[in-house]
């Protein structure tokens, strides 16, 4: 999805169930405009939808000429639909196809090393730590448990530039699985070489679950 105007371009997305896809948005209008995908209840302003981020400010509005991003995964085939959460009749449908049939279950594979391993919880909505340290050019791996009842959640730490950056190829930390859902656990393995303080934060929770990670 590339335009977000008086109506989606395009209307219709396929994506296959269980797939993590991320839909980069464009508001190329002239009024403000969000984007509410419905979940897997189909139904809106539930706690499994998925929002919009704007990638330059908070909340989950896109300004005329704002880009934003949404990480969607949905594990069950059917239609969902998504709108517009400033006109809602603009709507628009997200196809889940059956996925792909599993492959054989390998050999667990042996965890890449680090030099130090900190533990994190992800509540609704809050870190627990919020303050993280770790030495400068110190491999490091944040084990991550989503302890909250409710949401997903996923561990983002802005890059050397102090800033958010949502396109590939950007200088950010992410954790993985990119979407942790109630109950999962998950991990983010990083290394920072330059001393200072970095701001991480919860994509889908970005002005309440936040916090920072001083690298000494």
């Amino acid at each position: 999805m590339n335009d977000l105007r008086s109506l989606f371009e395009p209307a219709s997305i396929a994506v296959n169930a269980g797939e993590t896809v991320k839909l980069a948005i464009k508001n190329t209008g002239q009024i403000s405009h969000g984007l509410r995908i419905g979940g897997e209840d189909k139904q809106y302003d539930t706690k499994d939808d998925f929002v919009v981020k704007p990638a330059t400010s908070s909340g989950d509005i896109l300004q005329p000429g704002e880009e934003g991003a949404v990480v969607v995964r949905l594990e069950a085939a059917g239609n969902v639909e998504f709108r517009d959460e400033t006109l809602n009749q603009v709507t628009g449908t997200i196809v889940v196809r059956e996925g792909a049939a599993p492959s054989p279950t390998a050999s667990p594979e042996a965890k890449e090393a680090v030099d130090v391993t900190l533990d994190m919880k992800l509540r609704d909505n809050f870190f627990e730590p919020e303050q993280l340290a770790v030495k400068a050019g110190q491999k490091f791996r944040i084990n991550l448990t989503n302890d909250g009842p409710q949401f997903v959640h996923n561990l983002r730490i802005a890059g050397p530039d102090g800033q958010y950056d949502l396109d590939e190829g950007g200088d950010d930390l992410l954790s993985t699985p990119a979407i942790q859902r109630p109950g999962q656990a998950g991990e983010l393995v990083g290394k920072i070489d330059t001393p200072g303080v970095y701001p991480f934060r919860c994509d889908f929770h970005p002005t309440e679950a936040t916090g920072t990670l001083t690298v000494q």
